[in-house]
């Protein structure tokens, strides 16, 4: 990785979101992914494998859907790829379980990221801004 680009990259890991929340200002420190419909890989215990989509992704965790039922502070693992060649990252970490949301049949999960490297949250934030240009200079 080139010198700039690290530079570059951390200048935009370092920005935070504004969003309002029922009258109220919350930071984000991470751009988020609410396009992303992306196939994963789910285990607990390192043997047995849930299959898992996961919806909504940032450099701080992600959002996915299993039928699998977990509880609030489970540690798991997760491995999934994501992007588009030539900017596609592969995802082999630790997650942890912050929210339990059940709805219609299907459960989904918030999670956070327990083992992600400096780098590969870098490399994340900037695949998310890089495709949330991309889809805002198509609509």
């Amino acid at each position: 990785m080139r010198r700039i680009w690290k530079d570059q990259a951390k200048l935009s890991y370092k920005r935070e979101r504004m969003i309002i929340v029922a009258g109220k200002e919350k930071r984000r420190a991470y751009i988020r992914d609410n396009y992303l419909n992306s196939d994963a890989e789910i285990s607990a215990d390192g043997v047995k494998k849930t299959r898992a989509v996961v919806s909504d992704i940032s450099a701080g965790g992600l959002r996915f859907r299993a039928n699998e039922e977990f509880k609030n502070g489970d540690v798991l693992h997760l491995k999934m790829t994501i992007g588009e060649l030539p900017r596609e990252i592969n995802i082999n970490v630790q997650i942890k379980i912050r929210r339990v949301e059940p709805s219609d049949g299907e459960t989904f999960y918030s999670v956070s990221f327990v083992d992600l490297s400096p780098e590969l949250r870098i490399q994340l934030d900037e695949m998310i801004l890089y495709k949330k240009r991309k889809h805002q200079s198509e609509s």
